[in-house]
């Protein structure tokens, strides 16, 4: 095969990969898929695929955007639309894509934080920001610094439901990692409903 039809069959099957992803969003489906949508579309395509209907398509960019967005205010905005995404899956690749993005530039943190405690922001955003802090807890290669900006904000935020269901267990998996720094975090004004004693050995 020459090169240029080698190209030219690449170009086909990025035509014909969406429609067999929307075919009955098939879990089967997906898992001979997923392999062929990372070898068909690049970094360079993040902005494409972010804005696919396939949730397969967007969960794909968040991959790429969360070492893009360091760089670019574009794969930010993108990532953080993403992180606030219908599908789960796509919300759950942002919080490790969000992750990504504060260990390659670490004041990124604070701003995530805001987030974290603007109460116009949907549960979903906020949890996924959250579900960040996590993968930079139970990553043991990742600085800690990031994740204790955010848990810092969690930690004054009213007991809501989002963070109830996500925050005991960060806080848990950061006293095995970090004991002092957990610590420091049970020590600060927590809201009155806060068992803190019962999340933190």
């Amino acid at each position: 095969m020459t090169p240029g039809n080698d190209h030219a069959g690449v170009t086909d099957l990025r035509s014909l990969v969406f429609p067999l992803l929307a075919w009955g969003n098939n879990p089967q489906v997906d898992l001979l898929l997923l392999p062929v949508l990372t070898h068909l579309f690049g970094p360079g395509d993040a902005g494409m695929l972010a804005t696919r209907i396939e949730w397969q398509a967007r969960w794909l960019a968040t991959s790429y955007l969360g070492s893009q967005a360091a760089q670019q205010p574009g794969a930010q905005a993108l990532l953080l639309a993403l992180a606030d995404d219908g599908e789960r899956f796509v919300r759950e690749g942002a919080a490790r894509a969000l992750a990504t993005w504060v260990q390659a530039d670490p004041l990124a943190a604070a701003p995530l934080a805001d987030l974290l405690g603007d109460p116009d922001n949907s549960a979903r955003l906020r949890r996924t920001v959250l579900l960040a802090a996590a993968a930079l807890v139970r990553d043991e290669t990742a600085p800690i610094g990031p994740a204790l900006v955010l848990l810092a904000r969690a930690v004054t935020l009213p007991a809501d439901d989002v963070v109830r269901r996500t925050l005991p267990q960060i806080l848990h998996d950061l006293a095995a990692r970090a004991p002092e720094a957990a610590h420091r975090l049970q020590a600060r004004p927590w809201p009155a409903d806060w068992q803190t004693t019962a999340v933190i050995p």
